[in-house]
């Protein structure tokens, strides 16, 4: 999977879903700017205008990748199925 995302500058992280019978994942992250929700947005706007632009060409990457992502669903599939 981490082959799939080389040179993109995102990464794989797994989570934790600790209800019973939760199933865990994992998520592809995108670093943004950081932004503080109590200070004033105009302080901010800059930030805020990078993020939501690195955030669309994650959702671009995911369109574009439609398959790799599924083959990915398929081997989370197979590994958590019981034997």
């Amino acid at each position: 999977m981490a082959a799939d995302l080389k040179g993109t500058n995102y990464r794989l992280v797994p989570t934790v879903n600790k209800r019973v019978g939760g199933r865990s994942g994992i998520m592809i992250v995108a670093t943004t700017p950081p932004v503080d929700s109590l200070l004033p947005f105009e302080e901010q706007r800059d930030a805020v205008l990078q993020g939501a632009k690195i955030t669309e060409r994650l959702r671009d990457w995911f369109a574009m990748n439609e398959g790799i992502v599924r083959s990915w669903a398929l081997l989370v599939t197979e590994v958590s199925r019981p034997s």
